[in-house]
């Protein structure tokens, strides 16, 4: 069986979004679990990082451990503006995914958008 890629892009459409430590897939029986906890990345500047489950690129976002960022754990990832964060590997047979997702301090509300792709992350 040929496995599709699954690739997850969060794009934040306005203010800032604390993606705390409860993005969570459940694929093929297994659950994955994505903590941004075991990256580092300081900057908003477009970056791959090398997390717990693969390397993400995260565009216009970081990973937040500070007291105001909203988190589960010990970090969250931070977007801001129109941010993403893409998973820049495949999984195959994704069914339910679960997330936690919270303003950061007093920012507005903002919206968001989960997405996957069909043709291994060719088309956006």
């Amino acid at each position: 069986m040929k496995a599709v890629r699954k690739q997850l892009t969060l794009l934040c459409i306005s203010a800032l979004v604390a993606v705390t430590c409860a993005l969570t897939m459940h694929v093929s029986a297994q659950t994955f679990n994505e903590g941004f906890e075991t990256g580092a990345k300081t900057s908003y500047a477009t970056a791959d990082v090398q997390l717990s489950t693969g390397v993400w690129t995260l565009n216009d976002a970081l990973i937040g451990n500070l007291t105001t960022d909203r988190k589960t754990g010990a970090a969250s990832a931070r977007i801001r503006n129109t941010g993403s964060l893409t998973m820049v590997f495949d999984l195959s047979g994704a069914g339910t995914v679960s997330l936690q997702h919270a303003v950061f301090g007093a920012d507005g509300s903002s919206t968001w958008e989960l997405s996957k792709s069909t043709d291994d992350g060719q088309s956006k």
